[in-house]
Order: structure tokens, then C-alpha cells, then sequence
């Protein structure tokens, strides 16, 4: 027998402050990816799908970034990662 199913494994990005579309507070959000993934025996095989989502701190809405927002998101979080990495070897 053979067993086989789907898992979702989520894992915090960064950060970025806005306001939020449901509360309408300006607070942190958290950029959290979503990864999809096929399993066998219940240990994740494939990734098949990945979606990005900025999450509000404050009352835990949650907006899936699409496309230009999505690649606009994943540089900002490049250019922060390549900022720390300067800042760290000095």
C-alpha cells in the first residue's frame, strides 16, 4: 500500500510596516511563503506550488501577493538580506 497526500509548510520571510486593509492600523505585517508540497509516506517529496502572503500582527489578515507585487516583495527582501550580510562582515 502506498501512501501518498499533500503538506503546506509556511516560513517567515521578513517584515515590512503598512497599513492594514481589515483593521486599518498601521502595524507590522509579516511576509510569509507557503510552500505546497507532495508527500510519500509522509515525508514532503515535491514542492509543486509557493505563494507569498503578508499577514497583519495586529488582527492576523492575511493578502496573497500576485505577480508585479510578488517580485517587487521578493527584491526588497534581497536587497534587506544583502544589506545584513554587508553590515555583519564589517
Amino acid at each position: 500500500m502506498i501512501l501518498f497526500g499533500w503538506k503546506t509548510k509556511p516560513q517567515v520571510k521578513g517584515a515590512t510596516k503598512g497599513k492594514c486593509f481589515a483593521c486599518k492600523k498601521l502595524v507590522q505585517h509579516a511576509i510569509v511563503q507557503v510552500t505546497h508540497w507532495f508527500t510519500l509516506y509522509f515525508i514532503p517529496i515535491i514542492p509543486y506550488k509557493k505563494q507569498l502572503f503578508v499577514v497583519c500582527h495586529n488582527c492576523g489578515a492575511k493578502t496573497e501577493l500576485k505577480d508585479d507585487a510578488k517580485k517587487m516583495m521578493i527584491q526588497k527582501l534581497s536587497d534587506l538580506d544583502a544589506q545584513t550580510e554587508t553590515t555583519s562582515k564589517k
